[in-house]
């Protein structure tokens, strides 16, 4: 990302904690805590980074594992990772500005501290700033992918739709590629280092970003015309090349050309954008609508839908694996 963007976004992140950690009155701290909250889900690049969090197994069970009650008998679990002592900070912050029947000295009472400014420094302490750290270190890693595909999408479909179609349509033999250079385009205007990965046994996909910490963004384009074989098959190379680099995530970014809409029953979905959990990676899929609709979203009245499960494309996936079990070696990628 531009780097005076992300100096800008660190200064308000920092400036945000450190105005929370000075705060002594409980009711005042809780009323900050829910603007903290709100701002980092509506700031872009941030709220990038919380959706990632949302899939890990400590946000996903959080009630079930009552991780509350383990607090407040003054127990601290053990985390393996980073992500998921920030998973779990995060949702504990949730906690405290959701819960209805907390009343405002909810967080300072939490930790069992003596007084409540005590139980304010102690909540800061083991919740607030290690999801503070973890926001900072992450502002340049691949958490921020997300974020940037979501306005690539609304980039396209609010002010590109007719020249990405025109141009689609000029050259289909060659219109995936082209709609994917476009994607290259602006993901590179927006900071982020691109290359084309060379050759390999799973195949190539689209684009693969140079290492940004201990990942690496691994995603494909695809067009989708009415019909959800080409897109089994772009799933299962993305899943394949992922695998082969260890990535615990990849993206498949779907142009939708035709009129029928694209319906994905799939595990779950963060912040208006379906994935799919298989095997411990995560894959996204940002739908792309590039179709010329002659009339207004009020009057079209409800599209033909076409639907994909996640059942679908784990078969693709395991399909392949057959393949290679009967044949003995590496089948040729789509």
């Amino acid at each position: 990302m531009n780097d005076s963007y992300i100096q800008n976004l660190r200064y308000k992140l920092q400036r945000r904690v450190r105005r929370l950690k000075g705060i002594e009155e409980p009711e005042w701290f809780h009323n900050q805590l829910c603007q903290f909250r709100i701002w980092m889900e509506n700031e872009p690049l941030l709220g990038g980074i919380l959706d990632r969090l949302k899939l890990e197994p400590e946000s996903r069970d959080f009630y079930e594992r009552d991780y509350i009650h383990t607090y407040r008998l003054g127990e601290f679990p053990k985390f393996g990772n980073d992500d998921a002592q920030a998973s779990l900070c995060y949702g504990m912050i949730n906690f405290f500005t959701h819960e209805e029947e907390l009343d405002n000295a909810g967080e300072a009472e939490f930790l069992r501290a003596r007084t409540y400014a005590e139980g304010l420094t102690a909540f800061c302490e083991v919740f607030l700033e290690p999801l503070y750290d973890y926001l900072d270190e992450h502002l340049d890693d691949t958490g921020v992918i997300l974020a940037l595909l979501r306005r690539y999408k609304k980039r396209c479909e609010w002010f590109h739709r007719k020249h990405l179609l025109e141009k689609f349509e000029a050259d289909t033999q060659n219109g995936e590629k082209n709609l994917a250079q476009d994607a290259y385009e602006y993901l590179f205007d927006q900071g982020l280092e691109l290359y084309i990965e060379p050759e390999s046994p799973a195949g190539r996909p689209d684009m693969v970003s140079a290492e940004i910490g201990a990942e690496r963004l691994i995603a494909d384009a695809k067009i989708f015309n009415g019909t959800k074989s080409y897109l089994t098959k772009g799933f299962r190379q993305i899943y394949d090349y992922a695998a082969e680099h260890n990535s615990p995530v990849g993206f498949l970014l779907i142009f939708k050309t035709c009129e029928r809409d694209l319906h994905l029953s799939l595990t779950g979905e963060v912040s208006g954008v379906p994935y799919m959990i298989h095997n411990n990676r995560t894959f996204f899929f940002v739908v792309v609508d590039l179709f010329a609709y002659q009339q207004s979203a009020s009057k079209r009245g409800q599209l033909t839908a076409v639907e994909l499960t996640a059942d679908e494309l784990v078969s693709a996936v395991d399909d392949l694996a057959g393949e290679i079990s009967a044949a003995g070696e590496e089948p040729e990628s789509e």
